[in-house]
C-alpha cells in the first residue's frame, strides 16, 4: 500500500472490503481468500500472485483490450484510424510479396528455357499482350 500511497481506510472504501479484515490481512493475523485477492489487486493495479506474496513482478500486465476501454472516446477513434492503416499497409506490403514470388517464379522459368524457348516465349507474350492488354478506362491506352 506504500507503494501506491493508499492507506487502508481508503483501500477498504474502494473496495468495499472491512477497513479490519485489511488490518488483519496486514498484520499477518489472517490471510485474504482469492475473491478479496482479486479485488484488492484490481484496486491497487498489481498482479495477484505479487500480492499473495509469490517472486513475480509487481505490475500487472495490461492487456490491448483493457487499456482500449480506458480510452476516453475520442483516443479510442484514434486507436481504431491508426489500427486500419496498420492493416491497410500491411495487407498492401503482402500483395508486394506475394507479386515478387511470382515475378521470382517467372523469371526462374524463363530462365530455365534454351534461346529458342525464351524467343519463343517472348513472341507469346506479345501476342499475348496485343490480344489481353489492360485498357485505362479514361482514354483505352495500354497501362504499361
Amino acid at each position: 500500500m506504500d507503494i501506491r500511497n493508499i492507506k487502508a481506510i481508503d483501500l477498504s472504501y474502494k473496495t468495499g472490503i472491512g477497513k479490519s479484515s485489511i488490518s488483519q490481512w496486514l498484520s499477518g493475523k489472517y490471510e485474504a481468500k482469492q475473491d478479496k485477492i482479486y479485488i484488492l489487486a484490481k484496486v491497487l493495479n498489481v498482479d495477484e500472485a505479487w500480492l499473495m506474496g509469490l517472486d513475480v513482478p509487481m505490475e500487472k500486465k495490461l492487456s490491448f483490450s483493457h487499456m482500449y476501454e480506458q480510452l476516453p472516446k475520442n483516443r479510442k477513434k484514434q486507436v481504431i484510424a491508426y489500427t486500419k492503416q496498420q492493416y491497410t499497409d500491411f495487407l498492401k506490403s503482402n500483395e508486394d510479396i506475394i507479386e515478387n514470388e511470382e515475378i521470382s517464379t517467372y523469371t526462374s522459368l524463363f530462365n530455365s528455357l534454351d534461346d529458342d524457348g525464351k524467343e519463343l516465349a517472348i513472341d507469346n507474350l506479345k501476342a499475348l499482350q496485343k490480344k489481353f492488354s489492360k485498357k485505362h478506362p479514361n482514354n483505352n491506352q495500354d497501362v504499361s
